[in-house]
């Protein structure tokens, strides 16, 4: 049985290929749990009565505040 040999060429691009495989399902699991995240802390604060205040920064929270008005 008779082993292919790969080129140069063939090996950069399936390195390529799985290194941006891997990028973008490390990329798609941190905007996963970020959503999870926000999710649980504005239905905690519904939860209390309350208004989330939130200021964002690309994927993550810079800020965040429950305003409970009473």
């Amino acid at each position: 049985m008779k082993i292919k040999q790969f080129t140069i060429k063939q090996r950069v691009a399936i390195t390529i290929s799985t290194l941006m495989m891997v990028v973008g399902f490390l990329v798609i699991s941190q905007m996963y749990f970020t959503y999870s995240e926000n999710q649980a802390m504005f239905n905690g604060c519904y939860d209390k009565g309350g208004l989330p205040i939130v200021e964002k920064s690309a994927l993550s929270i810079t800020y965040f505040d429950c305003d409970i008005n009473q």
